[in-house]
């Protein structure tokens, strides 16, 4: 799969970068091209690319980058190739390509790679830092989630029953003196690196009576987590920078 995946990028990239004949098919095919490039985004451009091919695709961006500048016309299949290599957001005028009309399978692409994006920057400075971050190690960790936010999940796991939480810990571990009964009141949980976010929704779905700090050391990361909270309605969990 992972091979026919990259295959149909290349392709895709000569269609756009009109060194082929484009098929007639390419309207049909243009659903999935840009679900290909929104796959591309998830996995961080992890398929494999030839020199060649990767020299075709920074071509194909300086030449929409210049389009963008000039306001002039975009073949819609330009954005959608692109996206496949690099973020759009990474574009110097990326904004500009929100202007335009674009089919909805394109509009999904220029959602995830710079609506979004820019949403989850405007938050970085809204996010405060409870710790310092100091050794070398945590920072070397920090610069790798800060340039690479993992997971970049899009669909949330089932919302699990709503739980209470002495109930649960009793069940999860049943030789441990717990008091068993019900308890009233809030229930404070930390989430120690939570990273994009994915393990303190869930828990805020499962213990709805809750509320929840979630820490990372990468902004990056709280803000793709903060801001998929916010998608998803929870309004029970607060997030900080902080060592874990």
């Amino acid at each position: 799969m992972e091979r026919f995946l990259t295959m149909a990028r290349r392709a895709m990239l000569e269609a756009a970068a009109g060194l082929k004949d484009a098929p007639d098919e390419i309207g049909a095919g243009l659903t999935f091209f840009s679900a290909l490039a929104c796959q591309c985004f998830i996995n961080e451009y992890v398929f494999s690319h030839t020199e060649d091919e990767i020299q075709k695709a920074s071509k194909l961006r300086a030449s929409l980058v210049a389009a963008l500048e000039a306001r002039t016309g975009v073949p819609v299949l330009w954005p959608v190739a692109v996206a496949a290599y690099f973020p759009l957001c990474s574009l110097p005028p990326a904004t500009r390509i929100l202007d335009g009309q674009w089919p909805k399978a394109v509009t999904n692409v220029l959602i995830q790679q710079v609506r979004e994006p820019l949403e989850e920057l405007q938050d970085r400075g809204t996010i405060p830092q409870l710790t310092e971050i100091a050794d070398e190690v945590s920072r070397l960790v920090q610069n790798q989630y800060e340039e690479n936010p993992y997971p970049r999940w899009v669909k949330s796991a089932p919302v699990l029953k709503s739980r209470n939480i002495v109930e649960y810990l009793c069940q999860e571990f049943p030789m441990t003196a717990f008091k068993r009964h019900g308890r009233t009141g809030r229930i404070d949980i930390l989430i120690a690196g939570c990273g994009t976010g994915q393990h303190s929704i869930e828990r805020a779905r499962q213990f709805q009576d809750a509320h929840l700090l979630a820490v990372d050391l990468s902004i990056g990361s709280l803000s793709y987590a903060r801001r998929k909270t916010r998608e998803l309605g929870i309004t029970s969990i607060d997030y900080a920078r902080a060592v874990s």
